[in-house]
């Protein structure tokens, strides 16, 4: 059972973000040290918490990594909980809204992987709703970052997917390495279907490998969405 460590406040203040994290079984037995090990970014949906996410821990056990689940910054004024950006009532995100939010898990990202001394061949994120627009655009920007990437019923941030979105990021664009899992639900009333199909064209017209699990949901991930996530993650990704 994963029993999630909470940080210190300077490591809180340092990295910007208020954030859980889990050593993995071999760190916690004394085995293997944090810098030889994977890390899995876990990132919450719209109104969540750094509590959230754990549920989904279980598919990416296989390579005992390294798991630290990132609180948004943004306090929801509709839902409650946290966010990484508001939704306004035409619910599109604005080019300032985004890059405020991707710088957030920039800093927040480097700061870790830095503290810990992680091996960045071996970073993986799983991100729920807006948690997976973030860590996707993210991967878009940064597209050597993770070594793959699920996003649960989740989208590409429309600035990014529509072109034109202006940042100060250096990442180099030309090593496109991230493997993606998409799951959505073909009921989904949240993030509608139509926008995952946009997503998935995206990324594969980059010639980018995409998985895709489509089930009969609603915004949730259901139990076949989870066990596809974990077979394709435990098939070639270690």
């Amino acid at each position: 059972m994963i029993k999630p460590l909470t940080p210190s406040i300077s490591d809180k203040i340092d990295s910007g973000l208020n954030f859980q994290f889990y050593p993995g079984k071999d760190a916690i037995d004394g085995i293997t040290p944090l810098q030889n090990k994977p890390l899995l970014f876990l990132v919450h949906g719209r109104g969540g918490n750094a509590n959230v996410p754990w549920v989904f821990a279980k598919s990416f056990l296989s390579i005992d990594p390294i798991i630290v689940s990132v609180e948004a910054p943004v306090m929801d004024l509709e839902l409650g909980g946290y966010s990484w950006w508001q939704i306004a009532k035409d619910k599109l995100i604005n080019n300032e809204e985004l890059l405020l939010a991707l710088q957030a898990f920039d800093k927040f990202a480097e700061f870790f992987i830095d503290r810990h001394k992680i091996d960045r061949n071996r970073v993986y994120g799983c991100g729920f709703s807006q948690g997976g627009s973030l860590l996707g655009s993210y991967s878009v920007i940064n597209p050597s970052f993770f070594r793959a990437l699920a996003m649960l019923s989740s989208y590409i941030a429309k600035p990014i997917v529509e072109g034109g979105f202006s940042h100060d990021f250096k990442y180099s664009i030309q090593n496109k390495s991230t493997e993606y899992f998409l799951f959505h639900g073909d009921a989904d009333e949240v993030v509608p279907f139509k926008i995952h199909a946009k997503t998935k064209v995206y990324l594969a017209s980059s010639g980018l490998r995409v998985s895709e699990f489509i089930d009969s949901s609603v915004h949730k991930v259901s139990i076949g969405g989870i066990k596809a996530m974990t077979a394709w993650f435990e098939s070639d990704k270690r």
